[in-house]
This record gives C-alpha cells, sequence and structure tokens, in this order.
C-alpha cells in the first residue's frame, strides 16, 4: 500500500470528500507481497476497524494487533505503521479532520486530545451497531451516511474519555527525525554514523532508539526500505532491474537480489511476473 508523503513523513493524500474534511480508505493488505502501510503521519485523527485478519499497527514506539471487529483511534500528527499478521488482513480507515465536528464539539471533545501529550491511541471495542455502519461504508462506497458517521466519530471520541492511554516521549521524537532522514536520504550511502548525527546522538543509542521502534537495526531498517521501494517500482514501472537496484540505494546487483529474494521469497524478475503478469518486457 502505497501514498505519497513529504519531506517529513507527512501523507500528502488529500483528506476530504466532497466539502467534507474527512477521508475514508477500504483496505486489503497481503502477506503474500509483503505488503504494509509505511511510517507516515498527518493532521488528521484516524479511526481504523478490522474486518478480517489481524493487523499489526505500530504508532510511535508501541505496537498493538488488531484483531477482526476490533479498532484504535489514533490522535493527529502521530506516525503510524501497519502490516498483516494473517495472510490478508481487510480493514477500514476513517481520517477526519479535527474540525470535523462543530466548533462547540471541538473546544469540548477534540482540541483536548488533541493538545494532550498523553495521549497517542487508543484501543477501541465497538458495538455491533457500529461495526454494521463500518460494514455499510465499506461496501457502499459511493453512498456514505454523514450523518452516521458523524455520529460514530462521536461516540469513539466519548469512549475515550480518561481511560488509560499511551503517552509520547522524547524518544517517539527522535525516532521521527532518524526515521524521516532514511526515508529522504535511502538513495545514497549512508552508515549508522551519519543516520546518529541527525539529532545527534552516539551510535549505540541510535542502534538502540531504532531497535526498539523498528525491532531492527538502524541498517537492516534502511535496506529493507530500500527493498520496499524497489518493490514499489517494480510494481509501479518498466524500469530494469538494475536500474531499480542503483535507483534505490544498492551498489550491488548481485547483493541487491540476495537481499530482495530473503525478504520477498523470490527474485525481482519472479515477483514482478507474479504479481505484474505479462506486461512488461521479457529482458526485464
Amino acid at each position: 500500500m502505497y501514498f505519497e508523503v513529504n519531506e517529513a513523513e507527512q501523507e500528502q493524500t488529500e483528506h476530504r470528500i466532497g466539502d467534507f474534511p474527512l477521508a475514508i480508505y477500504h483496505r486489503i493488505l497481503e502477506r503474500t507481497r509483503n505488503d504494509e502501510l509505511m511510517w507516515h503521519w498527518h493532521e488528521e485523527f484516524q479511526l481504523t476497524f478490522v474486518f478480517s485478519g489481524t493487523l499489526e499497527l505500530s504508532v510511535g514506539k508501541e505496537t498493538y494487533q488488531i484483531h477482526e471487529k476490533s479498532g484504535i483511534i489514533i490522535n493527529s500528527r502521530r506516525l503510524h505503521h501497519a502490516i498483516p499478521l494473517t495472510e490478508t488482513a481487510e480493514y477500514i480507515c476513517i481520517d477526519f479532520s479535527p474540525h470535523f465536528l462543530n466548533e462547540q464539539l471541538y473546544q469540548s471533545t477534540i482540541k483536548p486530545l488533541q493538545d494532550n501529550q498523553n495521549f497517542i491511541c487508543r484501543l477501541l471495542t465497538l458495538a455491533p451497531h457500529q461495526q454494521a455502519i463500518l460494514q455499510e461504508i465499506a461496501e457502499t462506497p459511493q453512498a456514505y451516511n454523514f450523518l452516521k458517521i458523524y455520529e460514530l466519530i462521536l461516540s469513539c471520541l466519548n469512549e475515550i474519555g480518561n481511560s488509560p492511554t499511551s503517552s509520547e516521549k522524547k524518544e517517539d521524537q527522535d525516532i521521527y527525525q532518524l526515521l524521516n532522514f532514511v526515508h529522504q536520504n535511502f538513495q545514497q550511502d549512508i552508515t549508522v554514523a551519519v543516520i546518529a548525527q541527525v539529532i545527534p546522538i552516539n551510535k549505540n543509542k541510535c542502534t538502540s532508539l531504532f531497535k526498539a521502534y523498528t525491532n531492527q537495526s538502524p541498517m537492516n531498517y534502511t535496506i529493507d526500505y530500500r527493498l520496499l521501494k524497489a518493490k514499489e517500482r517494480l510494481l509501479e514501472t518498466e524500469e530494469t532491474i538494475s536500474e531499480i537496484c542503483f535507483a534505490v540505494g544498492f551498489n550491488n546487483l548481485s547483493y541487491f537480489i540476495a537481499r530482495f529474494k530473503k525478504k520477498y521469497g523470490c527474485s525481482p524478475k519472479q515477483f514482478r511476473k507474479r504479481f505484474v503478469g505479462g506486461n512488461t518486457p521479457k529482458n526485464r
């Protein structure tokens, strides 16, 4: 699953349907393709509900397993990332502006949450009638009932109340900067020392942060990000394997192919043939 992000990893999708300041996405992530929702953030709050399968959602330093018929609400401006834990994970996202509600409700309900550094996200248990609304939205994307969406969002926000929430720490801001640097410079010859100087911190602290948030070393994360960008190019362009290799930051074709095969279980050429078909030239 791909979308544009800017230099600060803010999602660039326009979050508006008609005159309504919200966006609704019905998505299916497939584990066989190693699909993932890349690290990103946006100004909008996000309500996510899983219809089937299990979604692993990381918000800042914390990781949650969102199972079938469960949900989560994420505060605005919070870095998050998702992968499927089952063969497929089908879910819906409603991204809504803090000003989606009227001014009185914004001041009494939204703004306190938006300004609360102790509120990062909250797991939700939705009632059957709420689940039915989301299912209806997913099945009839051209006939959204905005009144029902309005009521659904308000009820979810009210459920949060004074319940325990995840809190943000300085380390969250540090990892934002480090990930942003990798995402913007993955095509360059970067090292742990270079990444660490972004804050700056020492190499051990840099490695510790990456392992705490991504469960990977800085360089393994960088390699995986390069592979993700390579996968995008395989699916979306007709560039040769060699062109893609060097475009995403690898400087050795054999090493690139070996790492790609280790991560995705097939060579880049086989991956393209499997998921794109015969629409690309044979020598690609």
